[in-house]
């Protein structure tokens, strides 16, 4: 394990703490990746809000209203890669508000939480703004103690950086929480959900102590595995019906056609409903630091499908008033 020193990459001096803790720190994302169902719920929740969308799709446009270009291109230095991105150099502010997206939508969907910190340059520029980027927090404890955030370290980083204590406390105001949208489903409860697609992704056929049963070579009641498995089935339906998660068609034994069409329809209104507020949290941590950045933007972004425009497919749909096509078209355009 080592602490990566507190320079940023654009040479701004953060306040927090990056390191990689091999035995914690990825053990969390390494069990999710692993786990057949965990995997595919958070692929499918945040395939489609990633950086290509913003790179290839013509009718996306962002602007920075009221800003300059030379503000613009200060923001786009300033805004995290993505899991995509070959690098901020050369970004337009469209690309680099795709990969700020996909960074953030990313860290949402393995954690229900991000933290990023605004890092300064302590060089100001001829309009006496200095140089700023936007620089992800490692996953871990962090409190929020009155009008600081405390980043808890390893105590091996405190020891190694010959840190007083085992943690650093950044000021409130240099740090953006952005959160699983709790219309969608408060961060807590996502991480539960999350536990609970890992336990079901071990492949249990049967109950333990049925399997016990079975191993001891015991005479019982015949034991129903088809109905289990349904039952299994039945019970992923409810635990994501807050995203309308169709596990790839794995649940089309359970559902009648139209309703996966409409729980198809939930799963694209909650992306749509994460991308909008990832982009409303920027937002708010521009204004939040526009008096040392001197940019207070809001960026706008047009050509994305709102979840205004898919809550009215998915109730045209349930009324019966629309076709089945009319839910590719509005996928086609997201």
């Amino acid at each position: 394990m080592a602490a990566i020193g507190r320079q940023g990459e654009q040479g701004c001096k953060r306040l927090s703490l990056w390191w990689w803790d091999e035995e914690a720190g990825t053990t969390w994302g390494r069990e999710l990746s692993r786990q057949f169902y965990s995997h595919m719920f958070i692929q499918d929740l945040t395939s489609g809000l990633h950086s290509y969308r913003f790179t290839h799709a013509d009718r996306v446009s962002v602007s920075l209203e009221g800003g300059r270009g030379r503000d613009e291109d200060r923001l786009s230095l300033a805004l995290p890669a993505g899991n995509f991105a070959s690098g901020k150099a050369h970004r337009s502010l469209c690309e680099a508000i795709g990969d700020y997206i996909d960074a953030v939508a990313s860290a949402i969907a393995y954690y229900g939480l991000a933290y990023l910190e605004f890092a300064f340059a302590e060089a100001a520029d001829e309009d006496g703004h200095p140089g700023f980027e936007l620089v992800a927090l490692p996953h871990g404890r962090i409190e929020h103690a009155g009008d600081v955030y405390r980043q808890w370290i390893p105590h091996t980083v405190s020891a190694e950086r010959r840190i007083a204590f085992d943690y650093v406390e950044i000021p409130a105001d240099r740090i953006l929480k952005i959160s699983m949208p709790s219309d969608i489903m408060p961060p807590d409860e996502y991480r539960r959900l999350l536990r609970e697609l890992v336990f079901l992704s071990q492949g249990h056929v049967a109950p333990s102590w049925e399997q016990e049963r079975v191993e001891r070579g015991e005479d019982g009641v015949i034991f129903d595995y088809g109905a289990y498995r349904a039952a299994e089935r039945q019970h992923l339906a409810r635990l994501t019906a807050p995203f309308g998660w169709n596990a790839r068609s794995l649940l089309r034994e359970c559902a009648t056609e139209c309703y996966m069409w409409i729980r198809h329809l939930r799963m694209l209104r909650a992306k749509a409903r994460l991308r909008e507020h990832i982009l409303s949290r920027l937002n708010d941590g521009l204004k939040q630091t526009c008096s040392v950045t001197g940019i207070d933007g809001p960026v706008l972004v047009s050509g994305c499908v709102s979840s205004e425009e898919v809550e009215a497919v998915r109730d045209d749909l349930a009324a019966g008033n629309v076709e089945f096509r009319a839910v590719v078209e509005l996928e086609g355009r997201f």
